[in-house]
């Protein structure tokens, strides 16, 4: 008895290790599989027919020179307003060649950087890029046009001739009320005189009426 438990005992024991050997084996023989390294360039700005708009472009490949076409590129201009960060230009899917392009409207000429982001996908990796364009006219989003010359000669007489009209008419006014005050103090003043004489009248009669006995 205690023999065929031992050789029972020692069979468990084999066939566990077996187990537990094929289980390494095998996961040993199926690794993860490693995402392709890709490459992003940015092809640089082309100017449309809207004044200050430019067309951005970038381009996704993997690693040995393929077209990674149906996969979401992200555009970003580096700004310095309310700190140094990036700000979003929109987001685009590539085409078949692997090119995805956006529209740029900077806000100011000069230099300006752009970045391009691949966040990766399922069996590829991502990548970015970055790079400097020389923006030579830009419409900002705050313009204000100055007035036409001729519009404002053609206006200027009726202007002045308002603003002449409009300062005569407040001297006049100005002069009336004075007049109006003028008067009003006058009359009031009179009928104070008036009513001060009736007293004074008032007053010496009684003085010289005598009393009844």
């Amino acid at each position: 008895m205690i023999r065929r438990s031992a050789r029972s005992l020692a069979a468990i024991v084999a066939i566990t290790l077996a187990l537990g050997i094929a289980t390494v084996s095998a996961q040993t023989a199926s690794p993860t599989p490693v995402a392709q390294p890709t490459v992003l360039t940015i092809g640089g700005a082309t100017a449309t027919r809207v004044k200050g708009q430019y067309t951005l472009t970038a381009t996704l490949k993997t690693a040995d020179g393929k077209s990674l076409g149906d996969r979401p590129i992200e555009f970003y201009e580096r700004t310095t307003v309310f700190g140094p960060r990036d700000s979003r230009i929109g987001s685009v899917v590539t085409d078949s060649t692997g090119m995805a392009a956006v529209a740029l409207q900077p806000s100011q000429p000069g230099k300006l950087t752009v970045v391009a982001r691949f966040s990766g996908a399922s069996g590829f990796a991502g990548s970015s890029a970055a790079g400097d364009l020389d923006i030579a006219e830009a419409v900002s989003s705050f313009h204000t046009e100055p007035l036409p010359f001729v519009l404002v000669s053609l206006w200027l007489p009726f202007i002045l001739a308002g603003f002449v009209f409009a300062t005569w008419a407040a001297l006049l006014g100005v002069f009336l009320s004075t007049v109006v005050g003028i008067r009003s103090a006058a009359t009031v003043a009179e009928r104070q005189e008036v009513t001060e004489a009736r007293a004074r009248r008032a007053v010496s009669g009684e003085e010289v009426t005598p009393q009844a006995n």
